[in-house]
């Protein structure tokens, strides 16, 4: 038995008429409600095929998971998601390897254009792109790999099915059919806009009422505040996948650890405990629990037995631009004639059309010349520091186009040099490298760093006379304030 979802396309009526009213419904709730809702394919919430850039790269041309998974009548079956992407490898950005995080955040924003057209073609700036994908500070989006991004979904094929099925019922399919780039030379700035369609799985998800609605504030939120952890994300589509219309969900314990847990290349788990405090899946639902996006009854299940729930409830994310701007509703029966309806509310701001900014922009930033000036003197000590731990500089460029922010590279040179001060390193700059290659930004940030260092003999030493941070003039500063 395959899981083909474009097999059910088979004999449906054109487009505008398998748009059920039951999503719509579904999406004028959630506006009403203050949410912002997607509407997706549910295999793109439940299938563990997003990995990090680094195990992506690695998975070159194929990349196979397979997980358990109990159906309805209570069979155990083994489930496969195979991805072939015969790109080759080329100097970074690439397009090479397995779907990862980034692309993950691109195909929902496609799905919101999905969402309030009605259309599977897309066709949208880059720029406003990034900007529905949660991008707060659009000098820093990453522009070359969103090219990557789209390239790899056009050229990655997909098939998901039972292990043991018949290979010639096994369909792979596609995320995206064709992208193209152009400028708009008839723009101020003539930015780049992207042409693209999205598989016709979207339209067959639809129509067998195999699709999904999640709120894109709320996965705009993980993007903005916690990139580097996009497992997070992962898992935040995959409870949504199990919400109830009161917002609540309860999950089988198992079901995530069989398609979340760290995996070594063999299949065999990484850590014999999958909630192990030290591994990724441990660190992303802490994330969930932490972010406001949703409330966790539990973060720390005791043991792995099948009948653990994992229960919590979604919660609502203000939008920051909600005061300032018209807010779009659906009415119930939008789809039915094509037509996305734009019902006002009760403010007095101008109407919004379709194609208006992201409603996850954020609000112009206020001038804060405090923030500003502390701005400067991170720059000015991960300069100083720098000079006493000399590492390469593609070293810092490599950690910096990986993530590191100035406030993670101060808090790993300290750490460095004060670990070296004590004896336990004799080479700061070898172990700082070493760091860089083999850890995310997040291990020298917020609790992971309280966890793995006494945070307070490092800041009562960081300023002392013998620290190399030393100022008669300045009060010790917490080494593990988050960025500015």
């Amino acid at each position: 038995m395959t899981h083909h979802p474009s097999e059910r396309l088979r004999g449906l009526p054109p487009q505008q008429e398998i748009m059920n009213r039951d999503a719509a419904n579904v999406v004028a709730e959630r506006l009403r409600h203050g949410e912002l809702p997607v509407i997706a394919p549910k295999f793109i919430f439940r299938t563990p095929m997003w990995v990090h850039h680094r195990t992506a790269a690695l998975c070159t041309p194929r990349y196979v998971r397979k997980w358990n998974e109990i159906l309805p009548q209570g069979t155990s079956v083994t489930q496969v998601v195979e991805v072939v992407n015969n790109l080759p490898s080329t100097s970074p950005p690439s397009a090479h390897g397995a779907l990862r995080y980034l692309d993950l955040d691109v195909i929902m924003a496609l799905s919101l254009s999905w969402t309030r057209t009605q259309s599977p073609m897309v066709e949208i700036e880059q720029r406003q792109l990034f900007k529905w994908m949660g991008y707060s500070d659009l000098t820093k989006a990453p522009y070359d790999e969103l090219k990557c991004s789209l390239k790899r979904m056009e050229n990655s094929q997909i098939a998901i099915y039972q292990e043991g099925s018949d290979p010639a019922r096994i369909s792979p399919f596609r995320l995206i059919d064709g992208v193209s780039f152009r400028e708009d030379i008839h723009s101020r700035g003539s930015p780049l806009i992207i042409s693209t369609t999205l598989n016709r799985v979207w339209e067959a998800a639809l129509a067998a009422s195999d699709w999904q609605a999640v709120d894109i504030i709320g996965y705009a939120r993980l993007v903005r505040d916690h990139r580097m952890i996009g497992l997070a994300r992962v898992i935040y589509l995959y409870l949504a996948s199990w919400r109830k219309p009161d917002g609540t969900f309860e999950v089988p314990m198992w079901s995530i650890r069989e398609r979340f847990a760290q995996v070594r290349p063999d299949g065999s788990l990484k850590y014999h405990d999958p909630f192990n405090a030290s591994g990724m899946l441990m660190k992303a639902l802490t994330v969930l629990h932490r972010s406001g996006v949703v409330t966790l009854d539990d973060v720390r299940p005791k043991g792995i037995h099948t009948k653990i729930l994992l229960t919590g409830r979604f919660v609502r994310v203000e939008d920051p631009d909600r005061g300032a701007r018209q807010q779009w509703l659906i009415a119930p029966g939008m789809w039915s004639d094509g037509q996305a309806k734009i019902v006002e509310n009760d403010s007095d701001s101008a109407k919004e059309s379709v194609d208006s900014p992201s409603p996850v922009e954020p609000p112009a930033p206020t001038h804060d010349p405090m923030a500003e000036l502390a701005k400067v003197r991170l720059v000015k000590e991960v300069r100083r520091l720098k000079r006493l731990v000399p590492v390469s500089k593609k070293a810092w460029d490599i950690a910096i186009a990986d993530g590191w922010t100035d406030s993670n590279l101060k808090n790993l040179l300290v750490v460095v040099l004060w670990m070296h001060g004590d004896g336990r390193i004799r080479d700061p700059a070898a172990f700082a490298a070493s760091e860089l290659a083999n850890k995310e930004a997040s291990a020298y940030a917020g609790p992971a760093l309280s966890l793995a260092h006494d945070l307070a003999a490092i800041q009562a030493w960081v300023r002392s006379p013998t620290g190399p941070l030393y100022d008669p003039q300045e009060q010790v500063e917490d080494l593990n304030k988050d960025d500015a």
